[in-house]
């Protein structure tokens, strides 16, 4: 999927799923701050902490509202966007 001679990759999973703990779902998880505003200010502290003044974003399922979100409150941070969702039929 990348080209990782070309580009370096920065992979995540947002605040309450995939490897991120706690999850969502776990019986003491606090999402109060699991709000789009939040997940936008992880995404910037990822960046400023590898330390990326430009970047490309890469959103799938999910990801897709929430790169689009982070464009457009953070579009100057953003060099390029790419939006892959799927919707059974």
């Amino acid at each position: 999927m990348f080209d990782l001679d070309a580009y370096r990759v920065v992979m995540f999973d947002q605040r309450g799923c995939g490897r991120s703990r706690p999850l969502a779902n776990a019986a003491d998880a606090d999402l109060t701050a699991q709000t789009t505003h939040g997940l936008i200010a992880d995404i910037e502290l990822l960046r400023d902490q590898f330390g990326v003044d430009r970047w490309t974003i890469l959103g799938l399922s999910w990801g897709t509202t929430l790169g689009l979100a982070y464009r457009w409150w953070l579009c100057i941070s953003t060099r390029g966007w790419r939006f892959d969702t799927h919707v059974g039929l």
